[in-house]
């Protein structure tokens, strides 16, 4: 079984940890671009990494990224790249706790067993909290306020999170590993909370609007003094370029019409996730993608 491998053994006070996973709930990459952005925002310090070997399939059907990366001269194998699971450490100078992240991609085998490697480099560095972070791709619209849902390990955190978030998801299908992090945490008597962002489906890879929307809450929830002003920019670049896509074709212009009359006429009962189809998601991405591609050739 693997062991976490350490470079380093930070002394740490009172850190809280925020995770980032590869995987189903990283819509508009907001999981692990999230955490790829605080890494290198606040240039923290990889510490630990846990061998993805035992975790991952790495012939998943259909799911390229999960394949080593191989690089090669003249026929001639160079270098081999396996997905990677790293924790860094980041030394808060100015306020309460220091920080830990994880970035990985979510295990394809042994749920439990990667999960409790995890609990027990929180638990060894008296992590105070969980905060698992994360997207769901869905009909929200570009031109709204992105909404954020959370999900937590206790019942008493919900009022906590109530400021931070529009509402709380009702469930029962096929999990996430955050849920099953949730799970191994109240085991633990460890605090674990998720933030995950509902993001256009149109929108593939990165959405920075997504990124921004969860850290300018999870900064509020960690006591962090961080500049965002770069993101902001980013956001109004593709904001722009977006707008204009629409108005020049009547019929995105139309269907982002109906997915804003039905953002706004949302109650807070709707603010998780709505029911989408794999067969919806895929004509509807298909569709409006098919524009933006007609626009950029």
């Amino acid at each position: 079984m693997a062991e976490i491998q350490y470079t380093e053994k930070p002394e740490l006070h009172k850190p809280n940890m925020v995770l980032g996973f590869s995987g189903w709930l990283n819509g508009g990459e907001a999981s692990t671009g999230v955490l790829v952005y605080l890494v290198n925002k606040l240039k923290a310090t990889k510490f630990a990494e846990l061998d993805a070997e035992d975790y991952h399939i790495y012939q998943v059907p259909g799911v390229e990224m999960l394949r080593p990366h191989m690089r090669s001269f003249m026929g001639v194998p160079q270098e081999i790249l396996f997905p990677t699971n790293e924790f860094y450490y980041w030394k808060n100078e100015k306020g309460e706790g220091d920080l830990v992240l994880f970035l990985g991609s979510e295990p394809n085998l042994k749920w439990r067993s990667f999960g409790n490697k995890i609990m027990d480099v929180a638990q060894e560095y008296g992590v105070k909290r969980l905060h698992s972070v994360g997207g769901v791709l869905d009909r929200s619209p570009h031109t709204r306020e992105p909404r954020l849902f959370a999900s937590m390990s206790e019942p008493h955190l919900r009022e906590e999170m109530s400021k931070h978030v529009m509402g709380f998801g009702t469930y029962e299908g096929p999990s996430s590993f955050t849920s099953m992090l949730h799970y191994l945490a109240r085991e633990r008597h460890l605090e674990a909370v998720s933030l995950s962002v509902r993001s256009p489906i149109y929108i593939q890879g990165r959405n920075p609007r997504a990124w921004l929307a969860v850290l300018e809450r999870l900064i509020k929830l960690l006591d962090l003094k961080l500049d965002l002003d770069d993101l902001r920019l980013e956001c109004a670049i593709m904001d722009r370029r977006l707008d204009r896509i629409a108005k020049e074709n009547p019929e995105v212009m139309t269907r982002l019409k109906e997915w804003e009359q039905a953002y706004d006429t949302a109650t807070q009962e709707d603010q998780a996730p709505a029911e989408l189809t794999a067969e919806d998601a895929v004509r509807e991405a298909e569709d409006l993608l098919r524009h933006l591609g007609e626009e950029s050739s």
